[in-house]
């Protein structure tokens, strides 16, 4: 075993990430970051092995974060929804794996939109970064943390700060930040809603399911689980299914006993061959064309029950007739990075930027795709392309 296989060991074993295929790229990238060039790795195992603190910054580097107000939006839209409908004062919300406090703030910000008053809701949230927590209870944000259309949300919520924004003082005490491991979350039944969103990606299936029950004692019975884009329907393997909620990524624990872990297993993935990076060509063996009422929507609404394979299904047929269609395009790259089919979640994701150059969404997932391979260049090109369309 050479010394990178005994560092990704060490890794998996105290944090469960995944260290092999795109993971083990990533953890080297994050490794090299770490050492000087040229110095024995044998001296940083040992330094790995003895030293905590150096383990909680490998793991901050190993790990991709991709955060700003309102991503996905939907999720929030959906999250105020839900609450009206929610009897129980206050409402208790998790924000695990926070990174620098976007999320749990955008929370916050969603419900007193919403005309919910502070003392109506608790949130928490906590991240492995002791970095990003400083950085989220200082409530400091540069430009790259607002994209899309801004509101008037950012005047209500926020003060000028010179080159940035400051979370207005009034505002700073609705969350209780702090540092702590997403496996070492309590199980206590005691949250309405927990955020979880791209975290599950960079877990080992037994970590993933380890991680899974514990978000499943954690939520009390009716709760919602908020996941991102790729990640509902491979967490319908541990007994959660989909809310329907449209684009949401919102799931509950099962009440199917069908649906337990125990009896779905998941399914080995095959890659699906590279494909040129732009420009569209028609498969050698077209699927048969969609009927005229068959539209993406019609496929999204399919995705948000679950029901991820027919709605791939006919995502492809409507494709084979309208292929220009970058709605559909972006879709079906979700669909599949869900199922773990990288190669050809990238192939779309280039599809929708090639049909959409100033798609943001896909421009960020494209970005997270590249980084979770390691391909830290090509990430970094389409995090630029973000940046220039970002306002100032």
């Amino acid at each position: 075993m050479n010394v990178i296989d005994q560092i990704a060991g060490f890794v998996n074993e105290h944090a469960g990430f995944e260290t092999s295929g795109t993971g083990r790229q990533q953890l080297i990238k994050a490794i090299e970051r770490r050492t000087d060039p040229g110095s024995p790795l044998e001296d940083y195992l040992l330094k790995l092995r003895s030293s905590p603190a150096e383990l909680r910054s490998l793991l901050e580097d190993f790990v991709v974060p991709e955060t700003f107000f309102f991503r996905y939006e939907e999720s929030f839209r959906a999250l105020t929804q839900w609450a009206r409908q929610h009897k129980k004062r206050p409402l208790r919300i998790l924000s695990a794996a926070c990174s620098t406090g976007e999320e749990p703030y955008s929370i916050a910000f969603s419900l007193l939109e919403a005309g919910w008053k502070p003392r109506d809701f608790h949130i928490e949230a906590f991240d492995l970064s002791e970095p990003a927590i400083q950085t989220a209870r200082a409530g400091v944000y540069r430009s790259n943390s607002f994209r899309g259309e801004i509101g008037p949300w950012q005047e209500r919520f926020f003060e000028n700060a010179g080159e940035g924004w400051r979370v207005r003082s009034q505002y700073l005490d609705l969350i209780d930040f702090r540092r702590s491991n997403l496996l070492l979350m309590e199980d206590v039944a005691c949250w309405d809603a927990i955020f979880c969103r791209n975290v599950m990606i960079y877990f080992d299936n037994p970590s993933r399911q380890r991680v899974s029950d514990l978000l499943h004692r954690a939520l009390l019975p009716g709760g919602m689980l908020f996941l991102g884009p790729a990640e509902p329907a491979a967490m319908s393997v541990y007994g959660w299914r989909t809310t329907g909620l449209e684009m949401s990524f919102t799931v509950q624990a099962s009440t199917d006993p069908a649906m337990a872990p125990s009896v779905i297993k998941p399914k080995p993935i095959t890659l699906a061959p590279r494909r040129r990076a732009i420009g569209y060509s028609a498969p050698r063996f077209m699927p048969d064309a969609a009927p005229p009422e068959m539209t993406v929507e019609d496929a999204r609404k399919l995705a948000d029950q679950g029901r991820v394979q027919e709605a791939r299904d006919m995502l492809r047929r409507v494709l084979a007739v309208r292929p220009d269609d970058a709605a559909g395009r972006f879709l079906l790259g979700l669909i599949e990075e869900s199922l773990g089919n990288i190669v050809e979640a990238e192939a779309q994701y280039r599809q929708t930027l090639y049909l959409e150059p100033a798609h943001q969404e896909a421009m960020h997932h494209m970005a997270l795709l590249l980084r979770k391979q390691g391909r830290t260049d090509a990430a970094g090109r389409f995090e630029r392309r973000v940046s220039r369309r970002m306002p100032s």
